[in-house]
């Protein structure tokens, strides 16, 4: 996705976060359109005085615009990860390393065998969306602490009747703890939660 960024302003750093000493990583939710603009922007998870900067900045980033086989012009859904950092490069980084609270977030596909053996709970079907009859699957994306507990999980697509119980489901998960050379890292991966009436 980088790749196809072409204009990606950074984000102001917000004075109050700056003079209460407030840094940080941003994660967002991005809708990019078929002309390569934004049409949505959501924040998945980060400290709440530096969500406003971060959204307006990635309102104003444009891509090439992405095709299918065919050469038809596709929306694609993504993450957008800002850091907010003191120092000589304070400068929030769009698409870096992320790093929240010290510790280093590291970006695992669904499915990897790093994140084998992690205990999931089945989803507690929605009354009202069990009464409808509505299945469907829900598509998530999953911070993980060092601990192997989850920290967020907040859905990017699916029913929006199961969405809330896709994501009370997966924070209920286990994840295998996860480290390299022996120093824990935080994870940022994506899940999958299908409802099916029996």
């Amino acid at each position: 996705m980088s790749g196809r960024i072409i204009n990606h302003p950074s984000p102001v750093y917000p004075k109050e976060a700056k003079k209460k000493h407030i840094f940080g990583v941003v994660i967002l939710h991005a809708v990019i359109g078929k002309d390569g603009t934004m049409e949505r922007v959501e924040p998945l998870c980060g400290p709440e005085v530096l969500l406003p900067s971060a959204i307006a900045a990635a309102r104003q980033w444009t891509y090439a615009p992405f095709d299918d086989i065919d050469g038809k012009p596709l929306e694609v859904d993504t993450t957008i990860t800002m850091n907010y950092s003191f120092g000589p490069s304070a400068a929030p980084a769009p698409g870096s390393n992320s790093w929240i609270n010290g510790v280093e977030v590291v970006e695992i596909a669904e499915g990897s065998p790093e994140l084998d053996g992690a205990k999931r709970d089945k989803p507690r079907y929605p009354k009202e969306a069990k009464k409808a009859g509505v299945t469907g699957v829900v598509k998530l994306v999953v911070l993980i602490g060092p601990d192997g507990k989850v920290v967020s999980a907040k859905a990017v697509s699916g029913p929006d009747v199961l969405q809330a119980a896709a994501e009370e489901t997966v924070k209920r998960y286990n994840y295998p703890k996860y480290a390299v050379d022996g120093v824990p890292k935080m994870v940022r991966t994506n899940e999958t939660v299908v409802f099916r009436l029996e």
